[in-house]
């Protein structure tokens, strides 16, 4: 009984965790998703930089920090999704070894936490690149923006 309330925790804390963790954590990233095309990319970040006037400079800026962020985010993500497989499999065995998935679980919040911390040095460096109205500018887009679990409903 107490192994299978534990199973049910894990199984819902995983839930709440993987439900909850991209909107949480998605403020002022563009959408990377992988089925949005190359040239959408591009121009949703060329239409971003031309809203917000960016200089030549202040383009070449943004421009690097989202090539570094890109392939980071690509690996993390990754990792994650390995990480996550990984647990399934474990989850879906007929006895589920707890030390196993414990370890996987805890893999999984490093990994999430790693996330975190890009995403707010990504917040930081363009608070740095675009001045206060443009970067008050590009909070707004991100609110206009509704969010996927509303369009999804």
């Amino acid at each position: 009984m107490k192994k299978r309330l534990k199973v049910a925790g894990v199984l819902a804390a995983i839930a709440v965790i993987t439900s909850s963790w991209s909107t949480a954590l998605s403020f002022a990233q563009w959408d990377d998703s992988p089925d949005m095309g190359f040239e959408r990319k591009h121009d949703k970040m060329k239409n971003i930089m031309e809203t917000l006037n960016l200089s030549q400079e202040q383009k070449d800026q943004v421009a690097k920090q989202h090539h570094t962020n890109k392939e980071k985010f690509r690996v993390l993500r990754d990792r994650m999704a390995a990480k996550r497989l990984e647990l399934k499999k474990e989850l879906e065995e007929s006895v589920a070894d707890m030390n196993k998935v414990n370890s996987i679980v805890s893999d999984i919040k490093v990994m999430m936490g790693e996330q975190l911390e890009l995403r707010v040095g990504n917040i930081l460096t363009m608070k740095q690149i675009l001045t206060p109205e443009q970067f008050k500018r590009l909070q707004g887009m991100k609110k206009d923006k509704p969010d996927k679990k509303s369009r999804m409903r």
